[in-house]
């Protein structure tokens, strides 16, 4: 859950500002490529060597995205860290889907969610 996100983001300082009204929501798909957003989708925006994700935010935006996660001031949950914020969105995102698949997941192969 969002919640849980938030709170492991600020127990690793990384949390700058968070301007999300509702927390108690599920985390959307993690998306780092912005030619692939699809509506809903939360954009992390990475500043690499050569390309500075944050510029792409706008676009993010206009394709739907419902959480913008980055160092920039338009970002809806301000971090000190993109890559590090990143690693932990992934790593919650997946422990959500499989609390969701119940206890049938070790089990049964979970299909592989794809990261956009």
């Amino acid at each position: 859950m969002m919640r849980r996100y938030l709170e492991l983001l600020q127990a690793h300082n990384l949390l700058v500002e968070n301007r999300l009204q509702d927390t108690d929501c599920e985390l959307p798909t993690p998306c780092y490529d912005h030619r692939k957003i699809k509506a809903g989708d939360a954009f992390i925006a990475i500043k690499g060597t050569t390309f500075d994700g944050h510029k792409l935010i706008p676009e993010a935006l206009a394709k739907g995205a419902s959480i913008i996660i980055g160092e920039d001031d338009q970002a809806s949950i301000k971090v000190s860290d993109s890559r590090k914020a990143a690693s932990i969105y992934a790593a919650e995102f997946m422990a959500g889907l499989r609390r969701a698949s119940g206890s049938t997941a070790s089990r049964e192969p979970m299909a592989r969610p794809r990261f956009r």
